[in-house]
């Protein structure tokens, strides 16, 4: 059992010589060792045993991450050749995650026709709320966006 993520994706190492397409088919992908399944099992539970409360492995809540995840993200790292990957549920919330690590006074320039979810996030949540600047720019007028850079 593994203790934490990068633990995890220390498998990847022996893959770290081969080419795109082994890195593709096998990293990540490793027959199942309790029952020896080649295609990677599908993990539908939504909390994992801890040692102790308060003393997760590697997994604790579906929502953080789950052996399914975990595999698709170090078949991405392989396949990157990164040390680790990271998957979101959705494009918001990989767009949202990316945002929490800006600070107050950091400035956004951004396409004007982004998608709608994340113009309104941009514009209504995110710039109101935290001092981060906004600028939504006509990416195909060059000197406009020059200026803006």
């Amino acid at each position: 059992m593994y203790k934490s993520t990068p633990d995890y994706f220390v498998k990847n190492k022996k893959y770290e010589k081969m080419g795109l397409a082994t890195r593709l088919i096998h990293a990540g992908n490793e027959p199942d060792q309790e029952f020896g399944g080649v295609a990677p099992a599908i993990n539908l539970s939504t909390t994992y045993a801890q040692p102790a409360p308060g003393e997760p492995t590697v997994f604790e809540y579906a929502r953080c991450g789950n052996p399914t995840r975990a595999m698709f993200e170090r078949n991405l790292a392989s396949m990157e050749k990164g040390k680790y990957a990271f998957a979101t549920s959705s494009g918001m919330a990989s767009h949202v995650t990316i945002m929490q690590m800006l600070n107050h006074g950091d400035h956004i320039l951004c396409v004007d026709d982004v998608y709608g979810g994340v113009q309104r996030y941009l514009r209504k949540i995110l710039s109101p709320q935290s001092g981060i600047e906004l600028s939504l720019v006509d990416f195909n007028d060059m000197d406009t966006f020059k200026k803006s850079i």
